[in-house]
């Protein structure tokens, strides 16, 4: 929560002192009490710096979100394809080490990773096991914190609804970050937006915790 220019210039028409009444003054002081620490909460906050990866063993993508309360920034994105008829091993070991550079030229607080979506056909959700757990490793080896959102859960934090088209989401994601109409391949979108569903998640977390 920021303190804005509108609260701060905000007046009450308070009646005349009566007995047993607050005086008006002490009414001004608690507002500017209670602004003060608002700006203080708001200051307090960390800036973090988050990885959010949208797996897959084909395409890959990721985007870097920086977050601190109210401001969050895109810092860098991507998508990583491996070679055509590369065997599954040599993928997964590719992507691993792919995903271990981003960690290393980056340096992230933490990593956002989407967990699959269980309608999909079986042998479709043990390939994207495979790279999930390729990519969970890489992370884990470089001590980073994981968190894992649901497809349904992205789309609620960033759309405001769990069955939210995927074109919704890209257009909200644009949106929120001020990207403009640049095009971005869905995979890249999807990991933008699973990084800043990490950030709100973070943030109503501190605000639960009274920070």
């Amino acid at each position: 929560m920021r303190y804005t220019a509108a609260s701060r210039s905000k007046r009450a028409t308070v009646p005349a002192a009566r007995r047993g009444s607050v005086a008006p003054n002490a009414i001004t002081e608690r507002r500017v009490a209670v602004a003060a620490s608002s700006v203080r909460v708001a200051s307090e906050l960390p800036s973090l710096l988050i990885l959010g990866i949208d797996p897959g063993s084909r395409h890959t993508g990721w985007g870097i979100l920086r977050w601190q309360g109210d401001d969050q920034r895109l810092v860098a994105d991507g998508r990583l394809s491996a070679p055509t008829g590369l065997a599954l091993a040599a993928r997964l070991a590719g992507l691993a080490r792919e995903i271990d550079g981003l960690v290393e030229r980056f340096g992230p607080d933490a990593a956002a990773v989407e967990t699959p979506y269980y309608g999909m056909n079986p042998r479709s959700l043990i390939v994207l096991a495979q790279a999930r757990g390729a990519i969970l490793a890489a992370l884990a080896s470089r001590g980073l914190p994981v968190l894992e959102y649901s497809p349904a859960e992205v789309k609620t934090a960033i759309a405001g609804n769990g069955r939210a088209e995927k074109t919704e989401v890209a257009r909200m994601v644009r949106r929120l970050l001020r990207l403009g109409e640049e095009e971005r391949a869905a995979d890249t979108t999807d990991a933008i937006a699973i990084a800043l569903c990490c950030a709100r998640r973070f943030k109503m977390d501190h605000l639960r915790a009274g920070v």
